[in-house]
């Protein structure tokens, strides 16, 4: 009677495998037709560009959009209190903006919220522990960076941190994606 034990599980094994796929088939029918049902030429834009809007504001938090905005639209999206003199200035990209009664003061967002958006920091203003977010810069690559944009000057260009020790070719190619001058 033992080996029909095993057998008898082997069956009723295959037996759910079976029912779990007739279950799965008309789900990826339903799939199939959603799929060629979207418009061929239709291109969803991924929405790059990002702001922190703070302060006085009925919505506070982050704000995604395809193209960059002006501050009268921004204040607009969080329901600033009191709309900003310079509404039609456009903003770039990664901003914060902190709206006040006195006006809105702008400041580049935190690098950890950069970098989690896919945006860039930048070298102008980054500390060595922003520098070390950035996959290829250790400790001592993020302050050769510090020291030689306090000796030089403002970066210009981002191959010109070719000159800084511990950084090559390729690992300037690794991190150019994640830094901005």
């Amino acid at each position: 009677m033992q080996p029909n034990a095993g057998t008898e599980q082997a069956c009723k094994t295959q037996l759910r495998m079976v029912l779990l796929l007739l279950c799965a088939l008309p789900a990826t029918v339903q799939l199939c037709r959603h799929v060629h049902s979207v418009t061929p030429g239709m291109v969803i834009s991924p929405q790059r560009v990002v702001y922190e809007l703070r302060g006085d504001v009925k919505r506070p938090g982050i704000s995604r959009h395809a193209d960059e905005q002006t501050t009268e639209a921004l204040a607009q999206a969080c329901g600033a209190y009191q709309l900003p003199q310079n509404a039609s200035q456009e903003v770039p990209s990664g901003t914060r903006m902190n709206f006040t009664t006195a006006g809105v003061q702008l400041s580049d967002m935190d690098a950890p919220a950069l970098l989690s958006f896919g945006l860039p920091i930048s070298l102008a203003t980054a500390s060595a522990d922003d520098l070390e977010l950035i996959p290829g810069i250790g400790p001592k690559t993020a302050r050769a960076l510090i020291e030689y944009r306090d000796r030089t000057g403002p970066i210009q260009r981002i191959g010109q941190i070719i000159d800084v020790r511990g950084i090559g070719p390729k690992t300037l190619e690794k991190i150019a994606p994640y830094i901005r001058p």
